[in-house]
């Protein structure tokens, strides 16, 4: 029988919606999600906490815009995705490893939003879960249970700017997924400038939750 739940908590509950239907923009109004939480602990270069909150509240009308970055950003992230699961923790490890088709992990995406009854005002849109009983290239451990990635397209001047190689919106986005999903662990992987693949993880942090939480 198929893991409906991808091996996450029975509480949580699952939206089925689909990406950029109108539908899927009505249900961002009943809450913050995990792109959103970066503006309201004014974290974010791209959208205010003011803006955000005049959007939630109807004064203004949600971005629907896509710029050439997010279009491509998001046609990539299927192939992003992908290519990650081939990564050993070496640049030429995974290409060699995608050559001869040897993909050392998997992920899988959910479809739509998930809540968690223990915080109804947030949301996540993960882009992939990790199954229990990997490995992470990180720790060494076998995760005994489910983690979480996260997906980019990203540029050097983006990248560059930050020291500790994540930029802090992407940061409070995962914590907003671990608190969500009641995970522990998270990786992000990025293509920084369309050619160099990174791979980086973080695990729960809970005073950053409770300050999402706050």
């Amino acid at each position: 029988m198929k893991d409906t739940h991808y091996g996450l908590s029975k509480d949580l509950v699952f939206h089925e919606i689909k990406e950029q239907t109108q539908e899927w923009y009505d249900f961002r109004l009943n809450g913050i999600g995990g792109s959103e939480v970066g503006s309201i602990l004014r974290l974010s270069d791209y959208l205010s906490s003011a803006e955000l909150y005049n959007m939630k509240i109807g004064n203004l009308s949600p971005r629907k815009f896509q710029n050439q970055a997010m279009f491509h950003g998001t046609n990539l992230e299927d192939y992003i995705r992908t290519i990650w699961q081939y990564w050993d923790g070496t640049k030429e490890g995974y290409m060699s490893n995608y050559r001869v088709g040897k993909p050392l992990r998997t992920v899988v995406k959910p479809r739509g939003y998930i809540t968690n009854p223990k915080y109804p005002h947030l949301f996540a849109s993960t882009d992939g879960i990790i199954p229990k009983g990997s490995t992470s290239f990180f720790t060494g451990e076998i995760m005994d249970k489910p983690g979480g990635l996260e997906v980019k397209q990203i540029s050097s001047f983006v990248l560059n700017k930050w020291d500790g190689g994540i930029p802090p919106y992407y940061m409070a986005q995962m914590q907003q997924y671990m608190l969500v999903l009641e995970l522990e662990y998270f990786e992000i992987v990025m293509l920084k400038d369309g050619k160099d693949l990174i791979v980086d993880y973080t695990l729960a942090d809970k005073d950053f939750q409770n300050i999402i939480i706050e």
